[in-house]
């Protein structure tokens, strides 16, 4: 089974500050990933709704500084701290 895929994201292969990522071992989901922020703590969203393979989708990702939200397809879809 493949890896994690990173889709876009901001960093290097050492250095990550946030990435949206897909993976095979959360079947289909997407992932809303911030690294370490100021006070040391990692965030991470995932997506309720599963990406179908070989078709299109949407996907955006927002952070206010207090909440992520994942939408798909135009809908939102998941949204936390």
């Amino acid at each position: 089974a493949p890896d994690w895929v990173r889709l876009v994201g901001k960093g290097g292969p050492s250095t990550r500050n946030y990435g949206v990522w897909l993976a095979s071992q959360a079947r289909g989901r997407m992932l809303l990933l911030q690294y370490q922020d100021m006070n040391g703590t990692s965030r991470d969203l995932f997506s309720v709704r599963r990406i179908t393979p070989l078709r299109w989708h949407h996907v955006a990702c927002t952070w206010d500084g207090v909440e992520g939200r994942i939408y798909v397809d135009g809908e939102l879809d998941s949204r936390g701290p």
